[in-house]
């Protein structure tokens, strides 16, 4: 029906002349029905459809308890990696923001049966190249650590020189360069065999040159030489740098947050050492926890192309330490 025509029929209904007072008497007898009986038909749809809007509600309320809150509140956890422990197992804990601790069982290399000579053994890497030292090598030839963990040093060999003095084995004395010095001590001493001098310098040196190189080294004393050489280097760069070991630990910070970043467990470790005058002193390294794998990539993919590296065991003032949960995580 439309507004006209619902209008026109209006205007055409008759009322008597009472129609007001009846119909206030009817309003009234409803009200006190509706406040002390039961409700009429329309109270009782209106009630129904409260009653399922509150259901409503309800379910919608506990639907977001149950699936929502949860996802919003509940921390990300990373996968634990599972270890073979056929070992005695090592217990590193994670703590969460949320304040839970997520444990998991490793194994750590008993370093002490691996040990090695000492870094000396070694010829220094050249940058972009990392080696590992001989107890960490054999550790890493040792079928039986395939599923364990190693604690190791990162030395880092980097190059700090500085645009004022230049690399050291550039640096100018007495008409040549340090690294001349070093070929002129090893000639001295008689320390560095015809093949390899041959080899190094072109492959066309005869033996009687060999020769008359030792004679000339003798006569230069290269050995005092070089180390006035070097004595004269260090004192112009501490000069300039006070304090290297700020620029060390800047180098091994530098380090750390990009082997980090390569998804490698890495991080600046306090350790101790004895230093000059026989007191303990914590020393920062770049220490590891390093499946075999990984020691392999680190060397095969990852090492950084201006940085040489020497991986070895973690060692205290009084030798190899023993990884130790808490402090690692710490």
């Amino acid at each position: 029906m439309n507004k006209k025509t619902y209008s026109d029929s209006m205007h055409m209904l008759q009322f008597s002349a009472d129609f007001d007072k009846k119909t206030i008497e009817k309003m009234e007898i409803v009200a006190r029905k509706s406040e002390y009986g039961p409700y009429d038909v329309s109270e009782k749809k209106r009630f129904k459809w409260q009653y399922i809007a509150f259901l409503a509600l309800t379910c919608a309320f506990a639907a977001v308890s149950i699936f929502v809150l949860p996802m919003l509140s509940r921390p990300e956890v990373s996968p634990v990696k599972t270890v073979d422990t056929s070992a005695e197992p090592s217990v590193s804990e994670t703590t969460l923001d949320e304040g839970t601790t997520v444990s998991e069982v490793i194994t750590v290399i008993d370093a002490k049966q691996y040990p090695d000579s000492g870094m000396d053994s070694m010829v220094a890497p050249e940058p972009g190249e990392v080696r590992f030292d001989e107890g960490v090598l054999c550790a890493i030839s040792d079928p039986e650590t395939g599923n364990k963990y190693f604690f190791i040093e990162l030395h880092l060999l980097a190059d700090m020189s500085v645009p004022e003095l230049g690399k050291l084995k550039d640096y100018l004395y007495a008409g040549k360069t340090i690294d001349e010095w070093r070929v002129l001590v090893d000639l001295a001493n008689e320390t560095y065999p015809y093949n390899e001098y041959n080899g190094d310098f072109g492959g066309n040196i005869t033996t009687a040159e060999f020769e008359a190189a030792i004679e000339e080294a003798k006569k230069l004393n290269a050995e005092a030489n070089l180390t006035a050489a070097i004595e004269e280097y260090n004192a112009a760069y501490n000069t300039l740098y006070p304090d290297p070991e700020v620029l060390r630990t800047d180098a091994l910070a530098v380090e750390c947050s990009r082997l980090q970043m390569l998804g490698y467990d890495v991080r600046l470790y306090e350790t101790w050492t004895y230093f000059d005058d026989g007191q303990k002193k914590n020393h920062t390294i770049l220490a590891g926890l390093f499946t075999k794998d990984e020691l392999i990539n680190l060397r095969d993919t990852d090492v950084d192309p201006q940085i040489a590296v020497i991986v070895s065991w973690v060692r205290n003032g009084d030798g190899i330490e023993t990884w130790n949960a808490s402090e690692w995580d710490r």
